[in-house]
């Protein structure tokens, strides 16, 4: 099945009525979630990665942005840059103007692969590019006829060292992006507890609604 059509599978799949009996159902037909568009669910997962990768950052000190706390911990600054990479390599499968490269950003973030892979965590980013990567990033998502979703990408590629977040088409690889994101937010959960600071929660959720 294409991709386009797996997600929008998936969103009825998540919307269908409880087969359980009543007393086990939380919620009524109608209060389901409205089916959504693959572009939709695509951009939101974009969005929602965003936030809650700036929002797990939003009370460091710049010394703490750039502090590597342990030898075998990277640096917020160093992990918003992987981030960075992984959008500019987004970018450039969609054959997008990729933006201004910041001092030289490309030659310090050598991609994996290259033989410079020590160079690449020697070497960060900021908030402030970060986002305007993945504004750019949502607005091309935007733009996309949903069937160029479908459209292969090959060979297969991933977008970190591991081939965790890997993908065969665009509509996959828009949404490793997302995930590679929320992969990089949980890392530097790790470094908020290693600076004594508490664990960042999802801002998606609203934990003071029961």
């Amino acid at each position: 099945m294409a991709f386009a059509g797996n997600l929008l599978e998936w969103t009825a799949i998540a919307n269908r009525p409880s087969r359980v009996g009543s007393r086990f159902s939380s919620k009524s037909p109608e209060e389901h979630v409205p089916s959504m568009s693959a572009t939709t669910i695509l951009v939101q997962a974009l969005k929602i990665s965003r936030r809650r990768m700036l929002g797990s950052v939003r009370d460091f000190t710049p010394a703490e942005f750039s502090h590597q706390p342990a030898a075998d911990l990277r640096s917020c600054r160093q992990i918003f840059g992987a981030a960075v990479v992984a959008d500019r390599e987004v970018m450039r499968y969609l054959d997008l103007v990729i933006l201004p490269s910041p001092d030289e950003f490309d030659a310090q973030h050598a991609h994996w692969e290259t033989g410079n892979e020590i160079k690449t965590h020697l070497h960060g980013s900021s908030p402030e590019i970060f986002t305007t990567h993945r504004d750019a990033l949502i607005l091309a998502t935007k733009l996309l006829v949903p069937s160029q979703f479908d459209t292969p990408i090959i060979p297969e590629d991933h977008l970190d060292e591991d081939a965790v977040f890997r993908f065969k088409t665009v509509g996959e690889m828009i949404a490793a992006a997302a995930a590679f994101t929320h992969f990089l937010a949980g890392e530097i959960s790790i470094i908020r507890l290693a600076l004594g600071k508490p664990w960042e929660t999802d801002p998606t959720i609203d934990h003071r609604k029961g």
